[in-house]
């Protein structure tokens, strides 16, 4: 089976949707050797790259084809000719009309509308469109960053808040999640004593993020809570130097005769310090 017979089958196969027959045919334009990326699938196709993953996966579930996923972010696809001859194909009634797969009904066919040569199958791509999460405009990420900054004075107290432009310099697609972790970190460390610079704490915290999985996100009443000194019940940190007793020496004592003889003591020492430096340098 050559590349235009296999599209043609591709294309009658009835128990295939939307997705499923566009990413299928579109994946037969690398032929003879098909090992395009996901990302070049979604540009060719204009679907979600979640949409063309989940098409995919579900191709090879049924046996059309099978994928070997390759080093340098491409998957190589192999296509099973005979599974696809062997599809139930789409009927040609006379006139236009076709029966609806999906409703049971009958539904006109103008000969090149996809939309009537869709199975019972469901589409994946209105699946992939309730799974996206919502967007979040530019100007509602300032206001939503704009009600951190009395906890940002009370946790950092130099400096105005940073805008929402200097924060993605230090950290690219940066969160409200990270923002706030970030601050109990800080409020946690001036808690404790162990901070002298609390705003370049709070920067080297947020690059430290970067690759890494988003962090849980705190409260601003959980901030503030960790930014409370410790209640007098509770046992003192006695690590810290400013906590620690002072070592207060007593005042020196001595008699003439023990002044005399610690004198003479140094005396001694130091000529035979400096007779030894003597012979050293002749």
């Amino acid at each position: 089976m050559n590349t235009f017979e296999l599209q043609r089958a591709i294309r009658d196969a009835a128990p295939l949707s939307k997705s499923e027959r566009v990413v299928l045919i579109m994946a037969t334009t690398y032929l003879p050797n098909a090992c395009p990326s996901w990302r070049s699938l979604a540009l060719d196709t204009g679907l979600h790259r979640d949409t063309v993953r989940r098409a995919a996966y579900a191709l090879r579930d049924k046996g059309l084809i099978k994928l070997t996923p390759k080093g340098n972010e491409t998957t190589t696809w192999t296509f099973h000719a005979e599974a696809l001859a062997k599809l139930p194909r789409t009927p040609k009634i006379k006139g236009g009309v076709i029966p609806d797969h999906r409703g049971g009904g009958i539904s006109d066919h103008m000969g090149c509308d996809p939309r009537s040569q869709g199975g019972g199958i469901s589409d994946h791509t209105e699946e992939t469109r309730k799974r996206q999460p919502t967007t979040t405009t530019i100007n509602e990420a300032r206001e939503r960053l704009g009600e951190w900054e009395a906890v940002w004075d009370k946790v950092i107290g130099h400096g105005p808040l940073p805008s929402l432009e200097e924060l993605r310099r230090w950290r690219p697609k940066v969160t409200e999640a990270h923002i706030s972790a970030c601050l109990g970190e800080v409020a946690n460390a001036r808690t404790a004593g162990t901070v002298n610079a609390p705003r370049s704490l709070f920067f080297h915290r947020l690059k430290g993020t970067i690759g890494k999985p988003t962090p849980t996100a705190w409260s601003k009443a959980q901030v503030l809570a960790a930014l409370r000194p410790a209640t007098a019940t509770s046992a003192p940190d006695m690590r810290r130097p400013d906590l620690q007793a002072p070592v207060v020496l007593p005042p020196l004592e001595e008699t003439d005769d023990q002044r005399a003889e610690r004198l003479k003591t140094s005396r001694a020492a130091f000529e035979a310090m400096r007779s030894t430096l003597t012979e050293t340098s002749s």
